[in-house]
């Protein structure tokens, strides 16, 4: 999980274009630390991984952060595209250290280049102590042979993947396929009522006006 500074959440929650570069510069740093962990595998070795955009808070300031479930180890495909896992053992304190440094490095410096921050502004960021706002976790881990968890995390794959990002998805033609979504979009329509329209004399969050003789009723009722 990696939360980012009070600051840059609000450019995060706001701009698309933004919140896909850090997500993206949060899983390529990811993907480059597993790789140098796993020595026997190549340069062209990929993660498997799937993020989840988190909001929870939102509604009293802005609360965007990353939640991603991540393999502990890489992918290497061979000439004829059959993939040999590789893996890496867990991370500790100083890897994660390390990858949170670099995440801050270089999310800072990009949004510095898009004109979001002032250099000396993203200079005083760097140098700020204790991760400078950006928090790194990884102490959730499931096992290979966790069926429950490994369960409970398919189903939360399942239930998190809105059915619109469809609609972007592209693959290679090659066996070794990459999935690359379009930039992360926004629903523009509102969310269907699941109450359908209101009718006269109806309230909503409770039962039907006609029916409030029987609640008072048994409000009565249960008092004595």
């Amino acid at each position: 999980m990696l939360s980012v500074p009070k600051r840059l959440r609000d450019h995060l929650e706001h701009d698309r274009a933004i919140e896909t570069l850090a997500l993206r510069i949060f899983l390529s740093v990811v993907e480059q630390a597993l790789c140098r962990a796993c020595p026997a595998a190549g340069s062209d070795s990929r993660i498997g991984a799937v993020a989840f955009i988190h909001r929870f808070g939102a509604l009293l300031h802005p609360h965007e952060h990353f939640h991603c479930l991540v393999i502990e180890g890489v992918f290497e495909a061979d000439p004829s595209g059959v993939a040999t896992f590789h893996e890496s053992r867990a991370p500790d304190q100083k890897w994660l250290d390390e990858v949170q440094a670099k995440v801050r490095r270089r999310l800072l410096r990009a949004l510095t280049r898009r004109d979001v921050l002032e250099p000396e502004d993203a200079e005083t960021r760097a140098n700020w102590a204790h991760g400078g706002g950006f928090s790194l976790d990884a102490s959730v881990r499931i096992e290979g042979a966790d069926r429950p968890g490994l369960e409970h995390g398919c189903c939360v794959i399942a239930l998190a993947r809105p059915s619109r990002w469809s609609a972007g998805v592209k693959s290679t033609p090659n066996t070794w396929s990459t999935r690359a979504s379009s930039p992360l979009r926004r629903s523009t329509r509102p969310a269907p009522r699941p109450w359908g329209r209101r009718k006269h004399g109806e309230k909503r969050g409770s039962a039907p006006a006609s029916r409030r003789p029987l609640r008072l009723g048994a409000a009565a009722r249960a008092d004595r």
